[in-house]
């Protein structure tokens, strides 16, 4: 037990960053969509829009009438495990998962169930949507920022999560406090120009 609390203790870091700021987007994605490719997308986008740091999945729901998945045992050591598949059916959403980088960069974990109600699940390699697939984000601004990097233990990609600054909030206040600003003065010289015109 002893060596099992020494090993925990040196592959845990010694804070794990956290944010103050959660934000929540909503998206829906329309038939003949990309899957992956509309989630990294929108991960971007928002990252450009909000300044956000770190993306991940809260929900999604929907259905696909095509999915290549990564299926278990992926390993740098067995390549021939890492068994990828392509189905060419239609699947109910059950579950949709996983962290996406501000560039787009994703771990993606999902789960499909078949029309006798049967399930598969794995890595999302990609998708089309069938009907629609609605989603609904989470970002963070400052705390943290998501990134992946090869890690050679795996030999893949994974998640690295660097501690930031907090954005302080009156920056966003201030922002915001001047946009009012600048459309008081427009309506009053608005106004003013209309008097002058009486």
């Amino acid at each position: 037990k002893k060596d099992m609390d020494q090993k925990r203790d040196e592959t845990m870091p010694k804070s794990i960053p956290t944010s103050k700021q959660l934000q929540v987007h909503a998206y829906r994605i329309h038939p003949n969509q990309e899957l992956k490719e509309s989630l990294q997308s929108a991960a971007k986008e928002i990252a450009r829009e909000h300044k956000s740091t770190a993306i991940f999945l809260l929900t999604a729901v929907g259905s696909l009438r095509q999915a290549t998945l990564r299926l278990a045992h992926a390993s740098k050591d067995t390549p021939e495990q890492n068994a990828i598949q392509t189905w060419d059916e239609k699947f109910e959403i059950v579950s949709l998962v996983g962290t996406l980088t501000p560039t787009g960069e994703c771990h993606l974990h999902i789960s499909l169930s078949d029309q006798k109600g049967d399930t598969i699940g794995g890595h999302l390699m990609g998708g089309v949507v069938f009907t629609t697939v609605e989603v609904v984000f989470g970002s963070v601004r400052g705390g943290l920022e998501f990134g992946r990097e090869v890690d050679d233990s795996t030999g893949f990609k994974e998640l690295v999560v660097r501690p930031l600054a907090d954005i302080p909030r009156n920056i966003y206040l201030g922002f915001w406090y001047g946009r009012l600003g600048v459309s008081v003065a427009l309506v009053m010289g608005m106004v003013a120009g209309l008097v002058c015109l009486l």
